[in-house]
């Protein structure tokens, strides 16, 4: 899996499961192609992580200074804070390392997850969400004082069931915990604003899933669209554009895209692409105007402007499938993507050179 690009490198996840599974991170030189560094779970370890649960647990050596690794190669891909995608293994650094939070398995051994505070060091600090069933897809704000997450208790949930979710955000600068009662029900994780005083999350209004913005400062929360399908979501890196997809039920291959105008809080422009999979392979901003989506069943790139112009259009079909964690990533003029030949059990770290 493609992890992220970020300061000339590229962290990809290896994995192989089977009798002997193998669990590896490695960095990638994206100048030479030069693998910088590769860590290798222990197999104890990679049997763990690949066939039972799959929070962080350390690589064979100290905890405390596997987390603090980890986090710290997780940061030279970052920032994670605009991000759908959570860091793989759960493990979420604060963009300034100043902290890192971590999804642990309950010691009561019931399913969900914990979400456990520890410093630059990995040194556990404390647990975050106590009194909470489950949490998940934590997301630390820009500046690394606040977390935003999806909590779980008994106290939303709804008629026939035994937990709901709320949106949750925590201060770290006196430990206040408030819920966001009006986006609940899905566990997508929430993306702040570059400045910080603003959340866009995903929740549930009775059959559909709604598009919400929090004010931070208040934690109020408006509605800006529902959807009778799913909806998925990118905000632009200046925070100014939300790309939104909407995914119909059904199964249909066709994914309507639309450009949400944050300052005027109505939609500019709306594309229709084919073959997209979903948030994995959804795309990533080139810049405030264009984004680069993998479409037509991973064997094409796209690249489309705010304004619902088509400006590139590559036909990939003949290099192989396109996956990753990430889809893809930019790095200079570039896109990074992994691709996989027919019939080769090879997978490939490539440079596609999308920009002038």
């Amino acid at each position: 899996f493609l992890v992220g690009v970020g300061q000339g490198e590229a962290l990809v996840q290896l994995e192989r499961s089977g009798q002997q599974p193998r669990f590896a991170l490695a960095r990638i030189d994206l100048h030479s192609g030069a693998l910088i560094e590769q860590w290798e779970a222990s197999p104890k370890i990679a049997a763990q992580l690949i066939n039972g649960y799959p929070g962080f647990r350390g690589m064979g050596a100290d905890f405390a200074t596997d987390l603090a690794t980890y986090a710290a190669w997780l940061d030279r891909v970052g920032p994670w804070f605009d991000r759908g995608t959570t860091p793989p293994l759960m493990v979420h650094p604060a963009p300034n390392m100043s902290s890192i939070v971590y999804g642990q398995q309950p010691e009561d051994g019931r399913d969900g997850d914990w979400l456990m505070l520890a410093n630059a060091q990995g040194k556990l600090e404390r647990r975050l969400d106590t009194g909470l069933r489950a949490s998940y897809n934590a997301n630390f704000s820009p500046d690394g004082t606040r977390i935003a997450w999806m909590g779980g208790s008994a106290n939303y949930a709804r008629a026939g069931k035994q937990i709901g979710y709320v949106l949750r955000v925590v201060s770290l600068r006196d430990g206040r915990i408030q819920d966001v009662p009006m986006v609940r029900d899905e566990l997508e994780t929430p993306r702040w604003s570059p400045d910080g005083n603003t959340l866009w999350t995903i929740g549930r209004l009775r059959r559909s899933q709604c598009l919400y913005q929090v004010d931070v400062p208040t934690l109020a929360a408006k509605s800006l669209l529902c959807f009778g399908g799913k909806i998925q979501l990118m905000p632009s890196p200046d925070g100014a554009t939300l790309l939104v997809m909407l995914v119909p039920d059904g199964g249909s291959d066709s994914r309507e895209l639309l450009f949400w105008d944050v300052a005027r809080a109505q939609e500019a422009h709306r594309w229709r692409v084919e073959g997209v999979r979903g948030l994995g392979r959804f795309g990533v901003w080139l810049d405030e105007a264009r984004v680069a989506l993998i479409v037509r069943d991973a064997s094409g790139v796209q690249v489309i402007s705010t304004t619902g112009q088509l400006q590139r259009d590559l036909d990939l079909s003949t290099h192989g499938t396109l996956y990753g964690l990430e889809g893809m990533a930019r790095s200079g003029s570039e896109l990074i993507l992994m691709r996989q030949q027919p019939g080769d059990e090879a997978v490939e770290v490539i440079g596609i050179k999308i920009l002038p």
